[in-house]
């Protein structure tokens, strides 16, 4: 089993959409951290997951998210 983490911060949110689209595709475990640093961009995260879970990901395709406490992360994007 295969997997890759990108920390978030400093302009990294184009990566991680790279990396998540690459784990969709082949079928790795993808982790992105600190997401507490950029919680202006969690809706846009959320719709980037949604959009890969309608599509069919590779059926080993996992997604890990870590974050500090903080009251404005998504609630929908933790239930999912």
């Amino acid at each position: 089993m295969q997997w890759q983490a990108i920390a978030l911060g400093q302009g990294q949110e184009v990566k991680a959409i790279a990396l998540l689209k690459r784990a969709t595709a082949e079928g790795f475990w993808a982790m992105l951290a600190n997401l507490h640093l950029c919680v202006k961009w969690l809706p846009e995260l959320e719709k980037v997951l949604a959009g890969h879970m309608e599509a069919g990901p590779h059926k080993q395709f996992r997604v890990f998210l870590t974050s500090s406490p903080t009251n404005q992360f998504p609630i929908q994007l933790l239930q999912n």
